[in-house]
């Protein structure tokens, strides 16, 4: 049996959040991203609570019960809070704030 087809739900966190920061993986490092990924979505489907944060830097903007809703509330708050600009520590736009945000999960430690 594949020692990587029985991972727990904080394993399967664990391993996505770590391997979505690399910018390259290898066949076996994609091959953990798809049993973590399927592991997550399996529990999702039977009740767990998943949630994704959205992080700039250190600096967490978001959080939403999928990826897409955790950067949607980051940009809405880098816009209200922050806004965009030229200055170099502020982003110029939406696109460029977007590419910019790590988004992670995080599972209930039920």
């Amino acid at each position: 049996m594949d020692k990587m087809a029985i991972m727990s739900l904080k394993e399967a966190a664990e391993t996505i959040n770590r391997l979505s920061m690399k910018n390259s993986l290898t066949a076996k490092e994609e091959h953990e991203l798809v049993i973590a990924r399927n592991v997550l979505e399996v529990a999702r489907l039977s009740g767990a609570d998943i949630r994704y944060q959205a992080w700039l830097g250190d600096i967490l903007l978001g959080d939403g019960p999928t990826p897409t809703r955790a950067i949607e509330e980051a940009v809405a708050e880098y816009e209200r809070n922050v806004g965009y600009g030229d200055a170099p520590h502020l982003l110029p736009n939406k696109e460029a704030l977007v590419a910019a945000i790590h988004v992670s999960v995080v599972v209930s430690e039920d």
